[in-house]
């Protein structure tokens, strides 16, 4: 297996909510030298931050419930895959979660790191340039349920997904959303899960 000439872009943190959804409701594009990155990409991917939605009853939680409307989402139609696995994810629970695959994958966009009573999105295979790769996308629980919403940050049940997922032939890459904002560093639990994943394959 040879990964030298594969070209990932991972984009983080789009979230098409409060004063940028009028924005990105009309037509707009990422700046050329931007667009020109992601393209050149063999995969690209991008979490987003953000239900897609117009239902109107959040869950209960600490902190902002985020929505946007699903014509805020063509601006991503220049990725291939959004990373799900945050903590905005499930802010207007399972039928937001649905709603957000759904709009996703009408623009042509797979997703990752999730979990619904429709969708099992876990880990995202592809074959190309003679790789199996696979992605796999967690993120600390929060207000996620124990069986919808993101992929969350556990060793058993990660060790478990993933050892069943990868057969030794693969490019694995684990996307992670977590720690503390504004800090500069990871937190040592952080990096020691880090070290696990490397150790897992």
């Amino acid at each position: 297996m040879n990964s030298d000439n594969l070209k990932l872009v991972f984009a983080g943190d789009f979230c098409p909510s409060f004063r940028f959804e009028e924005t990105l409701s009309k037509e707009f594009s990422f700046a050329p030298a931007i667009l020109n990155h992601i393209n050149a990409a063999d995969v690209s991917f991008v979490n987003l931050e953000c239900v897609i939605t117009d239902r109107t009853s959040p869950i209960l939680k600490n902190g902002p419930n985020i929505k946007a409307g699903p014509n805020t989402l063509e601006t991503l139609g220049c990725f291939d895959v959004a990373c799900l696995a945050n903590n905005h994810i499930f802010d207007y629970g399972l039928t937001g979660l649905n709603d957000t695959i759904e709009a996703a994958k009408n623009i042509g966009l797979d997703v990752v790191g999730c979990r619904s009573d429709k969708y099992e999105q876990s880990v995202y295979s592809t074959s190309i340039k003679g790789l199996n790769l696979k992605v796999f996308n967690f993120c600390e629980e929060e207000f996620n349920t124990d069986i919808f919403g993101a992929s969350i940050i556990d060793p058993v049940s990660n060790y478990n997904l993933i050892s069943k997922s990868i057969n030794g032939d693969e490019f694995v890459v684990a996307i992670l959303h977590c720690g503390n904002e504004y800090s500069k560093v990871p937190a040592p639990p952080i990096r020691d899960y880090c070290h696990f994943l490397i150790d897992i394959g």
